[in-house]
């Protein structure tokens, strides 16, 4: 891998970044001709508002400019033109032919300085006259005047960016100072063209040096009279399209499937009607594939870009042998200096070299040129081989590894805040992510950045070891559009954001590669490992009943080497749950889920049972679930004398939980006949955050009810007839509307506070010949999940609860049962063999 192929250009054309890209040519000296001096073939001239009748927009072409020098006042007695009063106006004329190759404009200002124009738009049209008004597209070239913003009056040349082509031409020229109170046009116009020249390359491809196998791209750009031809050669020999060979005829040229055999210096020629020219030579140098493990699983992987960094001391260049996108070594570098090496690293060769870059040295790292990646494979992925030097203390804070702020671009491998762990940036978020990864101090070490759309993985090796920690949030793609730098992040210059230690190896991947692709370019580089496959040999169990608050626990027991760990819910990845067991503190309804454990190595992936979780779901409990505070029931009109109103409350609905189907044996009430039917009754006291009703329907579906109107009262008791008034609160039940006779919970749109109650239930199919009535109904209290808190003394243990139902269990998985002989507030002896207590709601 120690090999040093000097290119031609290389060494006297990379003297900065921008050179890793172009070569710039040299720019014609001479001004273009000016189309129709005298303005005799500016004709059809309009404009929007000229000044008055002695300024017309023809005053703008009417002085012969015949052998008048660049630079030269134009004398007062020239006509000017402007619009009445500032702001924009519009000129349109033609000329009497289309004119190609106008590349530039002639234009003098006004004299008076508030009069001055500050930028000319340019429309044109081959075939279509304009009207001197917006058009409402854009135009194909804007020109900043610049020259005569002091005096005006100076006849100017302004150079376009691209040639322009028509017969008809409208002008838009603003106002440099827009509100200033002047006039806004000009004293003189023409347009430039360029005739009878050659071609004139502004840019082209440096050499490159490339691996066999890989593709290569070499391209010119070039200026001047069109129609320009191309046509390119490999040493003398023309290159024709076909095979591996395409854009031969291009500005492009693209030879795919590099062998030694396409090492040559290459060239293109660029013609046109009036003379041709030949670009630099662009030497290409083809290698063969290096035979180092490490970089053969590289290569393996179709990198985008790969550089090796193994140049010896003195190198300005940085080879990238994919792409042959080359970049540079600041002059502060440490180049040379010796990278992973064996025995530690048998899959390096003996010489292998790395590049040292050193804390507050910006002048240390090396600068790479843009790759633009675009992430449509997948997602990006960026690995390197580090030696974190903390000779001198942690590496400082956010320092760079290699990393992109450029174009638009912000992202890359960095230090955390504090320096000691591997952490990233993408898009400029994700700095803050505690990934766990510890940089082991003074060794080499692999790490690897693995974006995708929805998570970043991070890889560390430490012993050799590879440990994963995945950041589940979603991202937008980094193109890396700019210049990328190894061994700092480049955030307002901040030279503290520079690493110290040593790089190497380091590649730009348009696809994620996954784990095992991970594992095994480290096993590449640190030789062949014993690795033994993954064997679940325990799986996770599902925990007993979850309530509100609950802390429960999975796990399962993994053999074979090195595992890295992720614990997925509902086929997600739960950020953070990278070990074998995964414990929730205090359980939430939006815990419930099927969970299931994938294990990983360089040999194989494991993937456990799916076990369910279901957190129970009740944030109001039954007031008096026996029914017996329900009292002074009443009703319109019950089935017969064995059927009351009291019927409605009299089942015991201690611990039954929701969705539970009521035995048939329960007792239902009904009204006598379809249609409507009212039921009024009363509680012991006023309750406040009444939050939900449970209700079950009557089990014959002609019976079942669609809706329950409810009033309420303070003070005052109803009687089970329409009260005249709206109900208080109206609930659609449409969960028993098939099967009847499930306990259901149904929540209000508000909280009711009350001691007297009157209901309405409505029958769902009216004129069927049913009798609406019910199984069982309850109002729902809502109530803040409380804490169970413990003192000891010598009396014994003492609990203090103020809501749900204290539990024991001998073990913290359970069996758990309601703690008997145990009361808030008193002590209980703690000879007791059940040393686990909660509250259950």
């Amino acid at each position: 891998m120690n090999q040093s192929f000097a290119h031609p250009l290389r060494v006297t054309l990379l003297t900065g970044l921008a050179a890793i890209t172009s070569i710039i040519g040299p720019t014609p000296a001479r001004a273009l001709d000016v189309i129709s001096p005298n303005g005799t073939l500016y004709t059809a001239i309009s404009d929007n508002s000229h000044f008055n009748d002695s300024y017309t927009s023809a005053n703008l072409f009417d002085f012969d400019m015949t052998g008048i020098a660049v630079g030269t006042f134009i004398s007062s007695d020239a006509t000017e033109y402007a619009r009445v009063g500032d702001g924009t106006c519009f000129v349109a004329f033609q000329l009497d032919q289309v004119y190609t190759n106008i590349e530039s404009i002639f234009y003098a200002n006004r004299f008076n300085t508030a009069d001055f124009v500050g930028e000319i738009s340019i429309w044109t049209s081959d075939t279509t006259a304009f009207t001197a008004a917006d058009p409402g597209t854009s135009p194909v070239s804007a020109v900043a005047i610049t020259n005569d913003v002091s005096f005006g009056a100076v006849w100017n040349e302004y150079a376009l960016t691209g040639a322009l082509h028509g017969q008809y031409f409208l002008l838009r020229l603003d106002e440099k100072t827009p509100g200033g109170g002047g006039n806004p046009g000009g004293r003189e116009f023409r347009l430039g063209q360029f005739n009878a020249r050659p071609p004139s390359i502004t840019a082209q491809s440096l050499g490159k040096e490339v691996y066999a196998t890989e593709n290569i791209r070499l391209s010119v750009q070039a200026t001047g009279p069109v129609p320009l031809t191309y046509q390119w050669f490999k040493g003398t020999a023309m290159l024709s399209d076909g095979g591996r060979i395409s854009g031969s005829t291009n500005s492009l040229l693209t030879i795919s499937n590099l062998s030694t055999a396409d090492t040559a210096g290459y060239t293109c020629v660029v013609a046109n009607n009036y003379g041709a020219v030949t670009s630099a030579v662009m030497n290409v140098m083809v290698d063969s594939l290096p035979t180092e493990p490490v970089a053969l699983a590289v290569l393996s992987n179709s990198p985008a870009a790969y550089w090796q960094l193994d140049e010896s001391s003195g190198a300005t260049v940085a080879v990238e042998k994919v792409a042959g996108l080359n970049g540079l070594y600041g002059s502060s570098a440490g180049v040379g200096v010796a990278g992973p090496q064996p025995p530690d690293f048998p899959g390096f060769s003996t010489t292998n070299m790395a590049v040292q870059t050193a804390a507050f040295v910006t002048s240390s790292i090396v600068s790479l040129p843009p790759v633009f990646l675009t992430g449509a494979n997948g997602g990006e992925t960026i690995t390197a081989w580090i030696y974190n030097d903390v000779s001198g203390g942690s590496q400082n804070p956010y320092t760079g590894i290699v990393f992109c702020r450029g174009g638009s671009t912000v992202a890359g491998l960095i230090c955390s805040g504090d320096g000691t762990q591997l952490d990233y940036q993408w898009g400029a978020n994700g700095y803050d992510f505690n990934s766990g990864l510890v940089l082991p101090p003074n060794q080499w070490s692999f790490v690897a950045i693995v974006y995708q759309a929805n998570k970043v993985s991070l890889y560390c090796s430490s012993n050799g070891i590879v440990s994963q920690a995945v950041d589940n949030r979603s991202w937008q793609v980094q193109q890396f559009d700019g210049t990328t730098c190894i061994g700092l992040d480049p955030d307002l210059g901040e030279s503290a954001r520079t690493f110290n230690g040593s790089i190497d190896e380091v590649a730009l991947y348009d696809h994620a590669l996954n784990a095992s692709q991970i594992n095994a370019l480290f096993a590449a580089g640190k030789g062949s490992l014993t690795i033994v496959p993954l064997a679940i040999t325990t799986q996770p169990v599902a925990p007993a009943p979850v309530y509100l608050t609950d802390a429960f626990g999975l796990s399962a027991t993994v053999t074979g080497t090195a595992p890295i760990y992720q614990w997925y819910k509902n086929s997600v990845a739960i950020s953070g749950a990278t070990n074998n067991v995964y414990n929730v503190s205090s359980a939430k309804v939006s815990d419930s889920g099927n969970y299931y454990l994938v294990a990983a190595n360089q040999a194989n992936s494991v993937t456990s049972s799916v076990v369910a979780v279901t957190v129970s779901n009740l944030l109001s409990r039954a007031i008096d679930p026996d029914g017996t505070l329900y009292t002074g029931i009443s009703d319109n009109n019950h089935f017969n004398d064995s059927y009351t109103a009291a019927n409605l409350f009299d089942y015991n609905m201690t611990g039954i939980a929701a969705g539970t189907f009521i035995p048939f044996d329960a007792t239902e009430y009904a009204r006598s006949g379809d249609g409507v039917c009212f039921v009024a009754f009363q509680l012991d006291h006023v309750y406040t955050n009444i939050a939900s009703i449970f209700y079950a329907s009557r089990y014959n579906t002609p019976d079942l009810v669609s809706n329950i109107d409810i009033w309420v009262s303070d003070t005052s008791a109803f009687t089970a007839v329409d009260p005249g008034t709206n109900p208080n609160m109206m609930v659609p039940i449409t969960k028993d509307i098939t099967t009847g006779a499930v306990y259901n919970e149904y929540y209000l749109t508000s909280s009711l506070h009350g001691r007297y109650f009157l209901l309405r239930l409505d029958q769902a199919n009216p004129g069927t010949g049913g009798n609406p009535g019910g199984r069982e109904f309850r109002l729902g209290h809502s109530f803040a999940p409380g804490l169970l808190n413990f003192t000891k003394n010598a009396s014994g243990l003492t609990f203090t609860w103020t809501d749900g139902v204290l539990q024991q269990a001998p073990a913290v998985t359970g069996p758990w049962t309601t703690a008997t002989g145990v009361t808030s507030g008193v002590p209980v002896p703690t000879t007791s063999t059940n040393t686990f207590f909660r509250i259950s709601y």
